[in-house]
């Protein structure tokens, strides 16, 4: 039995095949969820997949750009680990 070939990010063998790393992005808005003292802390938001998820205060409120209206929360947190 062979033994398989172990590729990394900088093996020399991509160089000869001029591999070309795939990466992904994608665009979207973000606006924090910040009510006022007087106004709910918390907001039902029902998601695009249709899910109900609760955004509270400091939330971000994520939505893609050609569909602002279809948002979901996401804790603010993610965004200082990543």
């Amino acid at each position: 039995m062979t033994e398989p070939i172990v590729l990394t990010s900088d093996s020399p063998i991509l160089d000869t095949l001029n591999f070309k790393p795939y990466r992904n992005t994608s665009i979207r808005k973000v606006k924090p969820f910040l009510p006022g003292p007087n106004e709910s802390q918390t907001m039902e938001v029902k998601t695009p997949w249709g899910a109900t998820l609760t955004a509270k205060k400091g939330d971000m409120l994520i939505s893609e750009i050609d569909a602002p209206d279809d948002v979901w929360p996401i804790d603010p947190e993610i965004f200082d680990k990543t």
